[in-house]
């Protein structure tokens, strides 16, 4: 499966990435860089927001079609396939 990497700067143009990718037919993972911007984005859209203080973090990926990750989880590998 393809795997797209989009940079993009700015809590606002972030938002708007994230709506835009939301918008897509498939499984979508979206890291972010921070816990603040995490929960705002969950908060706004509606999708799980998953860090180190979140239990069974690889049913929640599994569970729902869209899951955003804070991309400096200690102790825990991503694997997309």
């Amino acid at each position: 499966h393809p795997i797209y990497v989009h940079s993009v700067r700015g809590d606002t143009s972030k938002i708007s990435k994230v709506r835009e990718l939301l918008n897509m037919k498939k499984k979508t993972l979206i890291f972010c860089d921070s816990i603040e911007l995490g929960k705002k984005i969950s908060n706004e859209l509606g999708i799980p927001f998953l860090f180190g203080e979140t239990d069974n973090r690889i049913e929640m990926i599994e569970k729902n079609k869209e899951s955003l990750c804070l991309k400096q989880t200690n102790n825990f590998v991503f694997c997309l396939y």
